[in-house]
């Protein structure tokens, strides 16, 4: 009778940076807020024109060359997938104007705001990818969230639609470690050029959880960035790197605290 007064779960992403241009004009979203222009621009369906037998949409019956009988066409607009990825997940759009210069087996990348992208050498990822040149974006931001709820990294393809690239997905949790690089691999190929505006959404991250995603974005100084942008630095891998974390987290707790 009082569950009105229970609040959902939140999961709370703070978003840190340094960098004045990010924090004012590219600030992490929620995918609500960046809907594609293709998909605003669909028409909007009318629901009570539908047709509906036992309380399911017969499309065998109903539909005629991809329309219903009111000739409403129908497209991405209901489309739950669609959706529930832009009302559950964050964006990272671009923080900078990226050019890249493709020769080949050679790239040559420039952008207008932070470092430059950086590659990695192909015998850190074997046989994979072998048509294609490396190269990552290296993100100004730097991420907390204290539960270390799971988060799924993924490619804006919806956003990235022009472009012949591959974002591979990855998983992170922000509790051990705060950073996020986009790892991308372009097609290799005589001469060409890509080009990416500031502002272009570039992945999508997505908390593994049904909890709420809450965004806080936060301007700071170098400083106070360094204390987010330590990295493993085990001979042992990154599992030890969790594992001391893990052990100074549970001596800070109080002795007689039990559970």
């Amino acid at each position: 009778m009082f569950s009105f007064f229970i609040r959902k779960p939140q999961i709370v992403l703070d978003c840190f940076t340094s960098n004045h241009d990010a924090f004012h004009l590219t600030p992490i979203v929620e995918g609500i807020k960046t809907y594609p222009d293709w998909w605003k621009q669909l028409p909007v369906i009318d629901s009570t024109s539908y047709h509906y037998n036992d309380g399911n949409y017969n499309e065998g019956s109903y539909l005629e060359n991809g329309k219903d009988k009111n000739d409403n066409t129908l497209n991405m607009k209901r489309c739950y997938g669609f959706t529930e990825l832009f009302r559950r997940s964050a964006v990272i759009e671009s923080w900078s104007d990226i050019n890249i210069r493709i020769i080949k087996d050679n790239i040559y990348p420039s952008c207008s705001n932070g470092p430059l992208p950086e590659q990695h050498p192909s015998h850190q990822y074997g046989n994979a990818f072998t048509n294609y040149n490396h190269i990552k974006f290296k993100s100004p931001w730097r991420f907390k969230e204290k539960t270390g709820v799971n988060f799924l990294l993924i490619c804006a393809e919806w956003h990235l639609d022009e472009y012949n690239l591959k974002m591979p997905p990855g998983c992170l949790d922000f509790r051990t470690q705060h950073y996020i690089n986009i790892n991308t691999f372009l097609p290799k190929q005589d001469t060409t050029n890509i080009s990416i505006k500031s502002g272009a959404p570039l992945a999508y991250l997505i908390p593994l959880s049904e909890s709420k995603l809450k965004i806080n974005n936060h301007f700071v100084d170098e400083l106070e960035l360094e204390k987010l942008s330590s990295v493993n630095r085990s001979f042992y891998g990154y599992r030890h790197h969790i594992n001391l974390i893990e052990r100074n987290e549970k001596r800070s707790k109080c002795p007689f605290h039990f559970g």
